[in-house]
């Protein structure tokens, strides 16, 4: 199963976004901790210089700690400091904890640069304890902070952020998935009109240029890639066309010419003798290669759209009943009806047209059953007219209805030695029916019976 790029384009940045989000949130919660901490000390040192008092009122006050943070986020450290008045202030309560703190001096450890405040760790009955206090004075304040609730406080910005991403996440992904949508479209939408215009592309325009313009200036390249694909094709039909009707008209005449002398043979011989019978199996060989190059040049006049033709009002209506009338009388074996509204008209070569429904009867007499029919209809609609004619075939090969109008293609391969034909007349029909701006289409039904349908104008005008 081939893969499509738009979702190719669309998977593959939507994986690099992910990707990138799980990167940065491993690394983050990696270096977060650490983080966390120093700013930690860093609060404490600012919350011991900027609130501390004569009377230690603001140092105790924790709104003032909240308002001195640096850090707004970091601020709310401040509800878990434990504020421990100096040694010798015996007013004022002091916590637990603060009667446990030795007579410490951690100067040597402190990590953070002040001038009047050290910041270090003491281990107080096998917890880590963060401890800020004034430089050589064994007596001042102090401020305390677990170690434990700084890594709980940065758990808990984490869960702040997980839960803001679980709310968050359906439209970020919504809107990742629209701007990756955009992108795709907006990639895709020169290869679309590049795809648009080359499907306007035949065999019987190849001559004109591509009328493409790219938006973007990355496929110039790939148009030019296209356009000398395009002439080196052309040139390709060109010869190819040049030498089927050069061919076909070089051979006209001398095989004229021999169906001349082998005629004159013929007659010269004795009535049912083996020459005659001999000349007449080489007459009817010469008069068969006469009718292929006759079919071939019309074919190559065809492919090159030069087809010379006389467009007159003609009433199919009466040209059909003709075929029908003559039909009657010369095909005994086959029972042949015909339903035809009166009066239909189609401007249009006589000739050519002629020839387009001779080749479907022909076909459908070839290709018909001992015994078998051959109905034809001709209605008229609101846009122009539909003619169909049907009969029943033996077997027919299950690709009959898409290789009809190939060139050289014969259904009924097991009949083919006893059939007369060159498998080039429904061809010639087909591009009979194209140049009038017809569409003939060929049925083949579960009970074996094949239709053969002309319609004009085509479904296309």
């Amino acid at each position: 199963m081939r893969k499509s790029l738009r979702w190719k384009i669309f998977g593959y940045i939507l994986f690099a976004v992910f990707l990138i989000f799980l990167i940065n949130r491993t690394i983050a919660q990696r270096i977060s901790p650490s983080t966390v901490y120093n700013r930690a000390k860093i609060d404490l040192v600012n919350t011991m210089e900027n609130c501390s008092g004569p009377n230690l009122e603001r140092f105790q006050n924790l709104g003032c700690a909240l308002e001195k943070s640096d850090d707004v986020i970091l601020a709310g450290l401040a509800k878990y400091y434990v504020f421990c008045p100096g040694r010798n202030d015996s007013k004022s309560e002091k916590p637990a904890i603060c009667v446990e703190i030795p007579e410490l001096d951690f100067a040597d450890s402190s990590d953070v640069a002040s001038s009047s405040v050290e910041v270090g760790e003491q281990t107080i009955k096998n917890e880590t304890w963060v401890i800020a206090k004034f430089k050589d004075d064994s007596s001042s304040p102090r401020i305390l902070i677990l170690r434990k609730d700084i890594d709980a406080y940065v758990d808990s910005l984490w869960d702040f952020r997980t839960k803001i991403a679980t709310y968050t996440g359906p439209f970020l992904l919504l809107s990742l998935s629209v701007l990756t949508w955009f992108c795709s479209n907006l990639i895709m939408g020169p290869i679309r009109q590049i795809e648009e215009s080359l499907k306007k592309l035949s065999s019987k325009n190849l001559d004109q240029p591509i009328e493409i313009i790219p938006v973007y200036k990355e496929f110039d390249s790939f148009i030019s890639v296209f356009e000398l694909l395009r002439i080196r094709l052309n040139e390709s039909f060109v010869q190819a066309r040049r030498f089927a009707g050069d061919a076909s008209h070089e051979l006209k005449t001398p095989l004229t010419i021999l169906r001349g002398n082998a005629e004159r043979v013929i007659a010269q011989l004795p009535t049912g003798s083996d020459e005659q019978i001999r000349m007449r199996s080489i007459a009817d060989e010469v008069e068969r290669l006469i009718e292929i190059t006759e079919k071939l040049l019309l074919l190559s006049s065809a492919d090159a759209n030069i087809i010379q033709y006389d467009m007159q009002e003609v009433s199919i209506s009466d040209a059909i009943g003709q075929l029908v009338l003559d039909a009657q009388i010369f095909q005994s074996k086959l029972n042949i009806t015909s339903e035809l509204q009166p009066k239909i008209c189609w401007n249009c070569d006589q000739n050519l047209i002629n020839q387009l429904f001779y080749n479907l009867y022909t076909n459908a007499v070839k290709y018909n059953i001992e015994g078998g029919w051959i109905k034809m209809q001709l209605v008229k609609n609101d846009r122009g007219f539909e003619f169909s004619m049907s009969n029943p075939t033996a077997n027919p090969p299950d690709d009959l209805a898409k290789k009809a109008f190939d060139r050289f293609y014969r259904g009924d391969s097991s009949r083919t030695r006893d059939i007369d034909g060159l498998g080039l007349g429904l061809s010639l029909a087909q591009e009979i029916a194209r140049v009038h701006g017809a569409e003939l289409s060929m049925e083949v039904n579960a009970v074996n019976v094949v239709t053969l349908r002309l319609s004009y104008p085509t479904s296309i005008l």
